[in-house]
């Protein structure tokens, strides 16, 4: 292929999309692609305790010929964290310049250049070692400097491959004792942070780039950017790696969902969730999440308009549920990944997702000169919406001179106004 324009060979090498043009390290949790699902089924197979995604880097200019990504900390149970911040990853780094391939952390700039310091790498759970995570498994991804030969690629690679073997293998007890204790905490949790943001505290690392310079371009006559090999530094450099929590979500004892949503069973099913189904029709109260608002991305990402900012309310209800409805527990060592898929506002939700956009239209609608008649016999009726209706009109102009909005305001106070729109389809048992 000719398609990657950075990239310092080989010759030959594939390209990014798939057969159905999906980036699959964005696949893990919409699961579009029959490869992702094939990949479930060997990840919850083997249930790995460390987990290598071997990657090509873009970006800035530095001498090491490898960088590397890890799952942030603050995502894994306490216990696997602290292996990893203060064990796995400094003998990581320590063992790679003794086997003359010292490495940076991924170079992910804060403003343009690596002098102005390095972002760590907020790894959600479409990527592949945020999912891992999601699991109690230590993720890692290498990412190999484009810029380098591909031989030089290769050997570096190659290098921290044995090199994380050497360090996991003596310590083997240990990974496997964290991964337990991590597959207990989840099981036993309720509550789970679903967002993070990457913070303002950093610490240093030691970084052996390329200084920047400014220089005129050729094609545009603008300023640009140019990485002078002729004048290599090493300094240390900020490397802003702590995340916050932004929103946690807690989970309840169980989640019906209707039996129509077999996108949503086939991709709890994929990933080893258990589940149960209703042996006959039953009413039970439950809590419902109605989606409030949100906001949806200008142009498609993966094959998704992903909505963000998502917010919600809920409100007990009883409502009917048919033979065959699904019952997922959350007693499991999935609840994590339970709380990431079904919290509304998580990056990676199902709904910002769009597996659930089918609610956000209305079906239904009034015709305003029919509903006239039923909408003042429904203010005669209930005292109490009345009251409503007319301090809103009192309290808002706009809605006081718009007809249309004080219909619409009557038929969704009354019980022609359909129950399903905006209200997901996964509903909260709650004891």
């Amino acid at each position: 292929g000719v398609l990657r324009a950075n990239q310092n060979g080989p010759e030959e090498y594939g390209f990014r999309g798939n057969a159905k043009n999906y980036d699959l390290n964005r696949d893990f949790i919409k699961s579009d692609a029959r490869n992702t699902f094939a990949f479930a089924e060997v990840f919850h197979t083997w249930q790995p305790h460390i987990f290598l995604d071997t990657h090509t880097s873009n970006g800035a200019d530095y001498q090491p010929n490898l960088s590397l990504i890890s799952t942030f900390p603050e995502r894994l149970h306490p216990m696997q964290a602290g292996v990893l911040t203060r064990e796995l990853l400094p003998a990581l780094y320590s063992a790679m310049v003794a086997a003359g391939e010292p490495m940076v952390p991924y170079v992910n700039t804060r403003k343009g250049t690596p002098e102005s310091g390095i972002n760590a790498f907020t790894d959600l759970p479409r990527y592949g070692t945020g999912y891992a995570a999601m699991w109690g498994t230590i993720g890692f991804i290498t990412e190999a400097h484009m810029l380098k030969p591909y031989g030089k690629r290769v050997a570096a690679t190659r290098t921290f491959m044995h090199v994380l073997d050497s360090l996991i293998h003596p310590n083997k007890d240990k990974i496997v004792a964290l991964k337990k204790a991590a597959e207990r905490g989840a099981a036993e949790a309720r509550t789970f942070t679903t967002r993070w943001s990457l913070g303002d505290e950093a610490d240093s690392v030691t970084f052996a780039g390329y200084r920047a310079d400014s220089i005129r371009s050729e094609v545009t006559g603008q300023m640009r950017i140019r990485y002078n090999r002729d004048r290599p530094y090493t300094e240390k450099t900020a490397h802003y790696n702590t995340h916050l929590p932004e929103g946690e979500y807690e989970l309840p004892a169980a989640f019906i969902i209707p039996q129509g949503y077999t996108e949503i069973a086939d991709r709890l099913r994929a990933n080893g969730i258990r589940m149960r189904t209703l042996t006959a029709d039953s009413t039970a109260e439950v809590t419902a999440t109605y989606i409030t608002d949100f906001e949806t991305v200008d142009a498609p990402y993966e094959g998704h308009y992903l909505h963000y900012n998502t917010k919600t309310r809920t409100r007990k209800v009883p409502l009917e549920f048919r033979k065959g409805d699904i019952v997922v527990l959350c007693n499991q060592p999935g609840n994590r990944y339970l709380a990431h898929v079904f919290d509304p506002a998580s990056d990676d939700s199902f709904f910002n997702w769009n597996f659930f956009d089918g609610v956000l239209m209305q079906k239904e609608y009034f015709s305003g000169y029919l509903f006239e008649d039923t909408a003042a016999e429904i203010l005669r009726r209930n005292t109490m919406l009345s009251k409503k209706f007319e301090e809103k009109k009192k309290s808002d102009p706009d809605f006081a001179g718009d007809a249309g909005a004080q219909l619409d305001f009557i038929y969704k106070n009354s019980k022609y106004y359909e129950p399903t729109h905006m209200r997901l389809p996964v509903f909260r048992v709650e004891n």
